[in-house]
């Protein structure tokens, strides 16, 4: 399992701008709430105006103990007890710092209905780290047997609520000057020269974007800065949130619209138009891609990274005209708000369909004007300086194929494998990995596999894969959880003749080690055969033998599979969201009662769109592998795959049969899928009142199905294509049916065949084991 310890300083406080983005995720909707709310629209009945914005403004007024929360879980990946444990911690702090504030006279105000000293998201903060480290701490912590109750896990909360009081203790004492401080600067960047506050937070935003740790930059502009109160008397902090609470000083960082929707895909045009004229065409996609989506949700790495390290002179540029748009929008009083980032979406939603924005006719009037700036500005300088930005580099060199099997394998290969990695974890653009030898990491691997830039600080690594990069996060633990190293096999199951060998092994992550175990036994085995003249040490020695090859290969079947699972489930779900969408615009054509010969191209497209949609289906069962397997009646399951294909044998007097019972340890839904493709494909491969027969058979260690149908089988010298994707002999299939079926019987260790004589044609499916014996494997294999 991965530990979530970070490795040194930057490895730390990277994972503290990751877990502050978990906060801020929830501020759009409670955003939306606020100021929808606020604004009280004529077509909103009053009441629920009324909700909305006290539901939006709950968020907002509780966000210190989010942030608690957050920042706990963060660092401690995800853990429950962790969050439990910052709540209580966080209301403890409340508390004592109220009562020792009573106790020494310094004002108080209500905090969660607590009399207290107002930390703000610091505190929150604070108490997350805090919480974080006491679980880290004291999670396997163990007491006397009469208090085990309270041990480990348990006392994490408790800990927590003592160290709490001491660290409020201590606040109480130390905040009321820190605060002064605070207020000082906020009153300075809220009030006296916003401007200028506007255009260091612009700046300096910017620089620390490489490295990942803005989001800490942004705390104090984002949830201190400034103090209004809001129409229910409620005191709210920041600039966001005194936004959308009608604070008409708020919104100075607003002119960040200027360069992530209008700038910065200026800058992706110009850096298209400025490769070489055979590779604009891939240039062009991605810079296009990473236009649109900083246009619309204001996520600017995709593009910042394509140049921040080909040609770092343009980033120092972009830095600077960033900090310009701060320095513009506030001269000519442009005040607008956002929850999530400075794009199209936040700009429709809380600006122009909302009331508290103003100075929005300046974005349209010097948008434009910004777009054509970065290009100009983008386009002189790469030209003029032969600057390397994407499509003018040399040639990437190509990963070789052997490196790792599927997408997930290769980028922990990248990160100096499993044993390299001690943290995973990922923002909205970035992967986030905490590692023990930084010169373990291949990043020319990673920018083959996708990524736009890769930065290593100390033990930290940062991989910047843009809005992909929570989903490859999840795919690489899927991926590690499923390569991970079983436990030790001890004793093999007793042999029939009564003795007991015992079959001790180390831990089996090294594939040489393997190789060298699995040597060790057939040697075993061919030793037992001389010195045994009656064999029965012989047989158990062998068969001991044979199970263990068969678990060997069977978990690096899986970990193949794992791998390639993990690639074909990102291009399926890609490839379906378009697919759903022109099904939907083809549905709506057809009902609008075209002419014959455009109503026949619609029916066309629409067969076209079913055949990809299908093949997007099998693209997502063999992105799949069996979380569970049971004991599996396969007669009860041919029977319901051949009473599903009735209809289709009857329309053509095919008959299909049944013959012979068994049963086996596996996932039942695969096995369906498998049948229903050499089933449904006899049945279409048979003569008119033809016979399709599904065979059962139980041979040694094996369980048989066959499938047997009178058709004319593939051409001999096309055998060889049968199992690959995409091969077909009949219109409209997807070419996916038998490549599939076959890995899916991989996946449970067996095996899929093809054979055609004297006029019949037969696929046969092994699996090995019965249910007994695949139990006794998954048992040894969990310890």
């Amino acid at each position: 399992m991965v530990s979530t310890a970070p490795t040194g300083a930057f490895g730390f406080w990277q994972k503290v701008g990751g877990a502050l983005m978990l906060p801020v995720a929830v501020l759009p909707v409670a955003g939306l709430l606020l100021g929808v709310g606020l604004a009280q629209f004529a077509f909103i009945p009053a009441v629920v105006s009324h909700l909305m914005a006290d539901a939006g403004g709950a968020v907002f007024a509780n966000l210190p103990l989010i942030f608690a929360i957050a920042v706990a879980l963060g660092l401690t990946g995800s853990d429950s007890v962790s969050g439990i444990a910052a709540a209580i911690a966080y209301a403890v702090l409340l508390a004592t710092m109220g009562g020792v504030a009573a106790f020494m006279g310094v004002e108080t105000s209500p905090v969660m209905g607590i009399p207290t000293i107002d930390t703000g998201v610091f505190g929150g903060i604070l108490v997350g780290a805090l919480a974080a480290f006491l679980f880290n701490r004291f999670h396997r912590f163990s007491l006397p047997e009469f208090l085990a109750f309270f041990a480990g896990r348990r006392f994490v909360p408790i800990v927590a609520a003592f160290a709490a009081m001491g660290l409020g203790v201590l606040l109480a004492v130390l905040w009321p000057p820190i605060q002064a401080g605070i207020d000082a600067f906020s009153r300075w960047a809220a009030v006296s020269d916003p401007r200028s506050a506007a255009t260091l937070y612009g700046l300096v935003e910017r620089l620390l974007i490489p490295f990942g740790l803005h989001h800490i930059w942004n705390v104090p502009f984002f949830f201190e800065i400034g103090t209004h109160i809001d129409a229910a008397g409620r005191e709210v902090h920041g600039d966001i949130a005194r936004f959308f609470a009608g604070d008409e000083s708020a919104g100075i960082l607003g002119g960040a619209y200027l360069f992530k929707m209008f700038g910065l895909p200026g800058a992706a045009i110009a850096i298209w138009r400025s490769a070489p004229p055979h590779r604009r065409s891939r240039v062009r996609g991605v810079m296009l891609s990473g236009a649109l989506t900083s246009l619309l949700t204001g996520i600017t790495e995709p593009i910042e990274f394509a140049f921040l390290f080909t040609a770092p002179l343009l980033y120092v540029v972009h830095a600077g005209l960033a900090s310009a748009a701060h320095f513009i929008a506030n001269s000519v009083d442009m005040h607008l708000g956002f929850t999530f980032s400075q794009g199209g979406i936040d700009l429709l939603l809380f600006n122009v369909l909302g009331s508290n924005a103003h100075g929005l006719v300046w974005l349209a009037v010097l948008g434009p004007m910004y777009g054509l700036l970065y290009y100009a500005v983008f386009r002189f300088a790469i030209l003029r300086f032969n600057l390397r930005t994407p499509g003018r580099e040399a040639e990437p060199a190509l990963v070789p194929a052997t490196r790792a099997v599927g997408q997930s394998a290769a980028l922990v290969a990248a990160f100096g494998g499993e044993a390299n990695i001690t943290g995973l974890d990922a923002c909205v653009t970035r992967l986030r990995i905490s590692v023990k030898d930084s010169e373990g990491i291949d990043a020319e691997a990673l920018k083959a596999l996708g990524a736009a830039a890769v930065v290593v600080v100390g033990g930290g690594v940062q991989a910047i894969f843009g809005p992909a990069s929570e989903h490859l996060k999840s795919d690489i633990e899927n991926y590690l959880r499923s390569a991970g190293s079983p436990a030790p096999l001890d004793q093999a199951p007793a042999p029939p003749t009564g003795r007991i060998l015992r079959l001790v092994s180390g831990p089996r992550a090294d594939p040489d080690e393997e190789s060298g175990r699995l040597a060790g036994l057939d040697v075993a085995a061919a030793l037992a055969r001389i010195a045994q003249d009656h064999g029965t040490l012989t047989d158990d020695l062998a068969q001991a033998r044979d199970r263990e090859r068969a678990l060997a290969e069977s978990l690096e079947r899986g970990k193949r599979l794992a791998g390639l699972g993990a690639v074909v489930s990102g291009v399926a779900h890609d490839l379906r969201n378009p697919i759903t969408g022109i099904q939907l615009t083809l549905d709506g054509l057809a009902r609008r009662g075209l002419d014959p010969r455009s109503a026949r191209e619609v029916q066309d497209c629409r067969q076209e769109v079913s055949r990809l949609d299908r093949l997007v289906e099998s693209l997502l069962v063999v992105a799949r592998t069996p979380t569970q397997r049971q004991d599996v009646n396969l007669a009860d399951l041919v029977d319901a795959r051949i009473r599903h294909m009735r209809a289709r044998a009857g329309a053509r007097g095919i008959q299909v049969e049944r013959h012979g019972e068994a049963s086996v340890a596996a996932s039942a839904d695969m096995l369906a899928r498998v049948l229903d493709n050499l089933v449904g494909n006899a049945i279409d491969a048979s003569p008119d009142g033809g016979l399709v027969r599904v065979r059962l058979e139980v041979e040694p260690a094996l369980t048989v199905i066959t499938v047997e149908d009178q058709g004319e089988g593939v051409p001999e010298e096309q055998a060889h294509e049968l199992f690959q994707p995409f091969f077909t002999s009949k219109a409209g299939g997807t070419g996916l049916g038998l490549f599939v079926s076959r890995a899916l019987t991989a996946v449970h260790g067996g095996s899929l065949d093809y054979a055609h004589e004297a006029g019949r044609t037969t696929f046969t499916v092994r699996l090995p084991g019965t249910p007994e014996e695949d139990r006794r494997v998954v048992a040894s294999v969990g310890g």
